[in-house]
């Protein structure tokens, strides 16, 4: 099948008025420069995420100036604790408050919610504002949701999420357990790397 057609020229001054129309209201093309960002499902999953040791305690300790209106005292590792227990972590060490608010979100439990995280920190560290610093961090977790009126919930990660091979975000496999007097001879094993969840169903053959 062809088409037959003639292609023709008008010159602008014979066709002022239909060159004007067709250029009335006309805007210029936006351009959008579109960016790849890799995202970070979760801290502990970086290659460069160090857990917080005692020793980037004392390093951070000593490094920082002593509040004048708190007593501390060094235990048998060196670290500077409070009168109650809790481990003096400096205001301008962000970083370490960082990690630790990772380690006291995620945890073995999962994210653990507001409260909990709270807890769990307050109970071993103490810093200047630690309440508004985890808030904040909870307050922007993509696993957890603040809802008006209430506490921050846990929610499905869902559509955040964007696996770019296999076992990047969940991983699986199948543990043979050995004969057994049913059908039921394997685990599956399941391992959610954003939110630390494992799922171990029963299967068969």
């Amino acid at each position: 099948m062809a088409y037959d057609y003639e292609i023709c020229d008008i010159a602008g001054y014979e066709n002022v008025w239909a060159d004007l129309l067709s250029r009335w209201g006309s805007t210029l093309p936006h351009i959008c420069a579109i960016r790849l960002v890799p995202y970070e499902y979760s801290p502990t999953l970086q290659e460069d995420f160090k857990w917080p040791t005692f020793s980037d305690v004392i390093d951070s300790q000593g490094g920082a100036v002593r509040p004048g209106d708190m007593d501390l005292t060094a235990d048998t590792h060196g670290v500077l604790r409070l009168t109650a227990g809790q481990i003096w972590i400096p205001a301008e060490d962000g970083l370490l408050q960082l990690r630790i608010c990772i380690v006291g979100h995620f945890g073995v439990a999962g994210h653990r919610g507001l409260d909990t995280t709270v807890t769990a920190i307050a109970k071993r560290f103490w810093w200047a504002d630690l309440l508004a610093d985890v808030k904040f961090f909870v307050g922007r977790c993509l696993h957890c949701v603040s809802v008006v009126g209430g506490p921050p919930v846990s929610r499905p990660l869902g559509e955040a999420m964007h696996a770019e091979r296999p076992n990047e975000l969940i991983h699986w496999d199948y543990l043979f357990m050995g004969e057994s007097s049913g059908e039921d001879k394997y685990i599956l094993v399941i391992k959610d790397d954003a939110s630390n969840f494992w799922g171990l169903p029963v299967v068969g053959e």
